[in-house]
């Protein structure tokens, strides 16, 4: 490679590196703790049986901290088209000794059908679906 191509192959690096650097840069200072940072989740408390929309920060995981009563126990909802019950699936320990959590793949605690989505409560079919029984909780019983 001659000495002249060397140097535009260098300097094209060095462009895309700033550019890179730029982006990070621009992405960090305007994105820090913004709306973008929160998600909500339209489920149910475990502790309080209210349906409820709430807010959680993305570093936090679910369960998420309901806004009625407090408790971090608000889990997202699922529909099964094979029962056409709405349900919280069976959860599982988690691994940290945290709350317990969603399994990766739920099946649904009234039938255990495997045809199952998210809840919405948009969607005609689901709307008004009768709920399958929910987890206990505290997990194991005890308060």
């Amino acid at each position: 490679m001659s000495s002249k191509n060397r140097q535009i192959a260098l300097g094209a690096v060095a462009l895309v590196v700033l550019v890179a650097a730029v982006i990070v840069t621009v992405a960090r200072t305007s994105g820090g703790g913004g709306p973008s940072d929160t998600f909500t989740v339209d489920g149910i408390c475990l502790a309080c049986k209210q349906p409820v929309t709430a807010k959680y920060h993305c570093s936090e995981r679910l369960p998420a901290v309901c806004p009625l009563c407090g408790e971090r126990a608000v889990y997202g909802t699922y529909y099964c088209f094979d029962c056409g019950r709405r349900f919280v699936p069976h959860l599982v320990p988690a691994s940290d000794g945290g709350p317990p959590v969603m399994p990766m793949i739920p099946t649904c605690s009234a039938c255990g059908g495997h045809n199952v989505v998210g809840y919405l409560p948009e969607d005609p079919d689901q709307r008004g679906a009768e709920w399958a029984p929910l987890p206990e909780w505290p997990p194991g019983g005890r308060r």
